[in-house]
């Protein structure tokens, strides 16, 4: 199983071989390098099914079968080995004695080929079907996995939402804590070394919709997170991400403001072939329901 995302592959039933999240077990690497040997050329028996696969990404089915496929996470360092201490190298060099030297399995889904790997590790072994894709579509597959994971931040508000007052400034705000960088690197194993692409999404703009409509000036835009209110502060100090209502959310039929806080994510990526760059903002969107009152004084 890779990255959570269930994935299969069949082959013909008389080579007793089946295919699960995109490893095999339970064979010998001489047992299973003689039995892929006779059925290597006939490629056509192998066949990817789509429907199993659990990675979203762009909604293109085959896409998320390389995304299945991808490693996440720390790749291998300059021993060789990854994070569980396993190396990987191409299926026949275990068994490939001939001449010229045997290629590895390969299968196609849509326009994509994979091609069969080894995963040595300390408590045994596991064989992977690879994608052979270049660094701009792992930096894709990357920074989909970063859109995918990253939250949609909180809004706090002073006064509370259900208790916004007309004509006073309300301050809102994101918790500092949860303003932070998003990082992810996905990786494959190629022939000449190892392949990364690392995407890092920054939070950098704070807008809030008021959903007061017509009757406001419409949504205000913060440079970061906004500023926490304090008690201390009272009604006068002012915050560059205040909101000032000018009517009570009764004109609204439910008696509520529905309004919305967006979090703007600045996106970059880089690869270890040393390319990389920024990429498309992503915005992550909370909805709310705000709820204003018009305090009236009483004059004798």
């Amino acid at each position: 199983m890779l990255g959570g995302s269930a994935f299969s592959l069949s082959v013909a039933a008389e080579s007793g071989l089946v295919l699960h999240g995109g490893v095999m077990r339970g064979f010998s690497p001489r047992s299973l390098s003689a039995s892929l040997i006779a059925l290597c050329c006939f490629s056509s028996i192998f066949t990817l099914s789509e429907q199993h696969v659990g990675a979203q990404v762009s909604g293109d089915s085959n896409a998320d079968s390389i995304s299945a496929m991808v490693r996440f996470g720390t790749p291998p360092g300059s021993d060789g080995r990854d994070e569980s201490g396993c190396t990987w190298r191409p299926f026949f060099d275990y068994e490939n004695t001939s001449s010229p030297p045997l290629e590895p399995p390969s299968i196609t889904s849509g326009d994509f080929t994979f091609k069969l790997w080894f995963r040595d590790c300390p408590f045994g072994w596991e064989a992977y079907w690879i994608p052979e894709i270049d660094r701009e579509t792992l930096g894709s597959i990357s920074r989909n996995r970063v859109e995918r994971l990253i939250p949609s931040l909180p809004l706090d508000t002073a006064p509370p939402h259900d208790k916004f007052v007309v004509s006073v400034g309300t301050w809102f705000w994101v918790p500092a804590a949860l303003w932070v960088k998003f990082s992810v690197t996905a990786w494959i194993p190629t022939p000449t070394g190892v392949l990364t692409a690392t995407t890092k999404a920054e939070p950098r703009d704070l807008i809030f919709t008021p959903g007061d409509g017509v009757f406001g000036s419409g949504p205000v835009t913060c440079d970061g997170p906004g500023a926490m209110w304090f008690k201390a502060y009272g009604d006068r100090k002012v915050s560059p991400c205040m909101y000032t209502y000018t009517h009570s959310s009764s004109l609204s039929r439910d008696g509520y403001f529905h309004g919305s806080a967006t979090t703007v994510w600045e996106v970059s990526w880089s690869s270890n072939a040393g390319i990389g760059g920024p990429l498309p903002d992503i915005s992550t969107t909370s909805d709310y329901r705000f709820r204003v009152r018009e305090l009236h004084a009483l004059v004798r």
